[in-house]
């Protein structure tokens, strides 16, 4: 058993540490591996089945991106419709990047709650 306390910012704060037990881990009846690319996800399970899964289409919003960041070099600096401009920009950026993320956090809980499955799952992204 481990104790501290520490006064930080005007705050108290105490810590405990003390070693649990766990209980024994029960083997899993298969187990799964994934090959994350940039567009799809190879999922492979020890039985021999296997599955991809494609990221969903971004080719409409990336289109819009394209056409707003043209819009956004023609504006003058330091307008109020160029500063709406840009946050419409970046707020397409965000749906973007968000799809991806939830795509990819959706597809790696999907894989790991199937019953008898044990999986790694990486919380990093890769680009």
């Amino acid at each position: 058993v481990k104790d501290s306390v520490v006064h930080e910012c005007g705050k108290w704060y105490a810590t405990v540490c003390y070693k649990v037990e766990l209980p024994p881990r029960a083997e899993p009846e298969r187990v799964a591996a994934m090959d994350r690319n940039c567009g799809q996800v190879a999922v492979v399970y020890s039985d021999g089945t296997s599955e991809i899964h494609r990221q969903p289409e971004t080719k409409l919003l990336t289109t819009k991106l394209k056409r707003g960041q043209c819009k956004l070099v023609r504006q003058q600096k330091g307008s109020n419709r160029r500063h709406r401009t840009r946050l419409r920009l970046q707020k397409l950026h965000r749906r973007i990047r968000n799809m991806a993320n939830t795509w990819r956090h959706r597809l790696t809980r999907h894989v790991a709650a199937r019953p008898g499955c044990w999986c790694w799952r990486s919380s990093t992204p890769r680009p």
